[in-house]
């Protein structure tokens, strides 16, 4: 049986070890549940270290050298401490902003020089007004292929689930069929460039089904560039392995046209374009 005096000199104590571990945490005047909780189990852990057999004088001796200094209880309170990382962080975002060294290196928002839009004067267009560039060339390279009359142009309205077609010819005397996709920046990452580079080869195949008995010549048209033989664009090349990449000049060519013979000429329709379009 253990006597009520020393039940009362327990409680004393261990309300004594409860006490300085609530003082050992800084900055902490309320607490919550959930923080009261993770106290006491830190508790339990302190007297599971020092707690003895049934032997009441070992347990009294036991309880008596709990001395509650700053060290023990540091020790054993990392995790309470840890509770003020719970609270909501408050940052200073435009601080970060004015000490982010990558932020503030300065940089030139020039236009990529592989895209179309790259050649044009105007330097101010806005994304849609790029978009509607490219689709006015487009439309003039067609019209300067419509001026040839041994060609044809084949290409079917667009049908919900069908790939569109950007560019479609057909030659009855030459028994040859042009088919090309036109695109405003060939600089694509890797799964862009694959997935063009793919359509263009599924649509060939379909053709080469529709049109057996003619020569099939599929092509991926760079709009800013005037022939796939320019240094520039050796690096885009590389990006598509079933599909030719060709220039304005090179696509005009395969009909027999010559239209620029330098950046200059070609600069001077795209200011144009820009000057009746916007």
């Amino acid at each position: 049986m253990i006597s009520k005096k020393i039940i009362i000199f327990l409680l004393k104590m261990t309300a004594k070890l409860f006490y300085n571990l609530l003082l050992s945490i800084p900055n902490k005047d309320t607490f919550t549940k959930d923080e009261i909780k993770k106290i006491y189990f830190v508790y339990l852990e302190i007297i599971k270290k020092k707690r003895q057999k049934d032997d009441i004088d070992t347990l009294t001796d036991n309880i008596s050298n709990l001395s509650i200094n700053e060290k023990s209880i540091k020790k054993n309170v990392n995790d309470i401490k840890q509770m003020n990382d719970d609270k909501p962080v408050k940052v200073n975002i435009f601080e970060l902003l004015s000490k982010n060294n990558y932020i503030n290196e300065k940089t030139e928002g020039n236009e990529s020089i592989h895209s179309f839009s790259y050649l044009a004067s105007r330097k101010n267009l806005g994304q849609s007004q790029k978009i509607s560039l490219g689709i006015c060339m487009e439309r003039l390279l067609n019209d300067i292929i419509s001026k040839c009359p041994d060609w044809k142009n084949i290409r079917p309205k667009n049908e919900k689930g069908k790939k569109e077609k950007d560019s479609l010819w057909l030659n009855e005397k030459l028994k040859k069929i042009i088919y090309a996709e036109y695109k405003a920046n060939l600089e694509l990452d890797t799964e862009k460039s694959k997935e063009t580079d793919r359509k263009c080869k599924n649509i060939g195949n379909e053709l080469k089904e529709t049109y057996n008995d003619y020569n099939l010549t599929c092509v991926i048209v760079g709009l800013r560039y005037l022939s796939n033989k320019e240094k520039l664009i050796e690096p885009i090349l590389k990006k598509y392995t079933d599909t030719p990449i060709y220039g304005i000049n090179d696509y005009l060519e395969l009909f027999n046209i010559k239209c620029f013979d330098n950046y200059d000429e070609y600069k001077k329709v795209i200011d144009k374009i820009i000057e009746l379009k916007f």
